[in-house]
């Protein structure tokens, strides 16, 4: 038993001591071959307008992943099988929806201003929606999600 104390006091010593290594400098801090998740796109702005965005549909889709994690983990437990996972996560996603949608309706700010931004990039234009209103012509880098979504938006 002590050995075992000894060597996770070791280990977690040398690991307090080398882990500066890859953060030093410009490095993210990652530790052999990395996959890639999303490629940083470049753009510049072409046109803005000030606009009014519902929130409530950010709450149904963070209402919807909670209750398909839940119902498929539920569902998982209860049924012992991949099926009982599949039908559980169905049911969470549409009643975490559900209670998400219902929640964001209430909530009393349900609107927040942003700025329709029009980026250009490789001939094509996508559409974001940020806090600050930006000059025309600024360029940025941008990553694009499912369904054309615009996230992690930086200036260059």
């Amino acid at each position: 038993m002590k050995k075992i104390v000894l060597s996770i006091a070791t280990a977690t010593l040398l690991t307090f001591n080398f882990s500066g290594c890859a953060n030093n400098g410009l490095a993210v801090g990652t530790v052999g071959k990395q996959e890639v998740v999303k490629e940083f796109k470049r753009g510049y702005i072409i046109s803005t307008k000030k606009v009014l965005v519902s929130k409530s549909m950010t709450a149904v889709l963070t209402g919807a992943t909670v209750g398909a994690t839940a119902g498929a983990v539920t569902g998982g437990i209860k049924e012992k099988a991949v099926a009982g996972a599949m039908i559980g996560g169905v049911v969470g996603a549409v009643a975490g929806g559900a209670i998400g949608f219902v929640s964001g309706l209430i909530k009393d700010n349900n609107e927040v201003e942003a700025y329709q931004t029009v980026i250009r990039s490789n001939k094509k234009n996508y559409t974001a929606y940020l806090e600050k209103d930006l000059p025309k012509n600024t360029k940025l880098e941008f990553v694009i999600r499912e369904n054309e979504k615009i996230t992690n938006v930086n200036l260059i």
